[in-house]
């Protein structure tokens, strides 16, 4: 069921990107992109949950959910943007790339030089 949940809001997807790209300024075309994302992000991140606790995933499997451990980041940032949208939809529209700053921090750490050991 998650994985059905989750396939019907892709493909719904490009109908409020169309909107967000034709009516950016407007609130309502972001809050209807941002709950869709959210959305969107709150079932990829249940359906991981979901399959870690049945026991579904392989050793590596398991190693990339852990690495992806902020799976609810994702979803708070865009219900924030969304009353931010009412107020300032430019501004709601920034506050999406808040979802690059774990990112940013993970990456950094694979910047570090790694150990080899002997």
């Amino acid at each position: 069921m998650l994985n059905l949940a989750y396939l019907a809001f892709v493909a719904f997807v490009p109908y409020p990107t169309r909107l967000l790209g034709l009516y950016g300024d407007q609130p309502a075309s972001v809050v209807l992109y941002a709950s869709t994302l959210g959305i969107l992000a709150g079932l990829a991140g249940l359906a991981r949950a979901h399959a870690q606790s049945a026991n579904l995933l392989t050793p590596v499997g398991l190693r990339e959910v852990d690495r992806r451990e902020h799976w609810l980041i994702t979803p708070a940032i865009f219900l924030v943007s969304i009353p931010v949208a009412f107020i300032s939809p430019t501004v709601a529209e920034f506050v999406w790339l808040l979802i690059l700053v774990p990112q940013v921090g993970r990456g950094m750490s694979r910047l570090q030089p790694r150990r080899v050991p002997k």
